[in-house]
């Protein structure tokens, strides 16, 4: 049987930042994204990443864009998985890649496909030990919302695959 066990707040928490419109969790973090909360620039997004040592949940990171636009919305979407955390960012038409380290969290890479649609909307973002995927609905210039997938693969650092999944027939 389920039960609640803990509200997770942002410690700088503002009105209408939409903290919760995305989580993530893996082992003994949580991720949660407020896509208008003031990061690098007005209401261009962050990432809470929170921790539970065994003591209860704790915020452990605020995660902005270095190059964050204003209404940029990094945080639209999230996913964690061991010290790797990637968000979904519509506003700079990229999803960004953090890692954890003893001494933090740190911005390692801007991920963007080749060929990137002008537009974005709902950036869905996946990861599974050295592969990322972005999936984007408004991508394809065959046909209007027909969407696309970008995978991403660690070589030693993100780079696009060739292959690019479309959902047009």
């Amino acid at each position: 049987m389920w039960s609640e066990t803990a509200k997770l707040t942002a410690a700088d928490a503002g009105q209408d930042d939409g903290f919760g419109t995305s989580v993530a969790v893996r082992a003994d973090r949580i991720a949660v994204g407020a896509p208008r909360a003031d990061g690098a620039a007005l209401e261009s997004g962050a990432v809470y990443v929170f921790s539970n040592p065994g003591a209860g949940w704790g915020q452990e990171a605020k995660l902005v864009a270095l190059d964050g636009t204003p209404v940029g919305a990094l945080g639209e979407s999230v996913v964690i998985d061991g010290d790797t955390l990637i968000s979904g960012d519509p506003g700079a038409r990229a999803a960004y890649a953090f890692t954890s380290t003893p001494v933090g969290w740190f911005q390692t890479e801007k991920l963007r496909p080749n060929n990137s649609p002008s537009s974005w909307h709902n950036a869905a973002v996946a990861l599974r030990d050295d592969t990322a995927v972005i999936g984007i609905l408004n991508s394809s210039a065959s046909s209007h919302d027909a969407g696309a997938a970008w995978v991403f693969t660690v070589r030693p650092r993100f780079q696009t695959r060739p292959d690019r999944r479309d959902a047009s027939p």
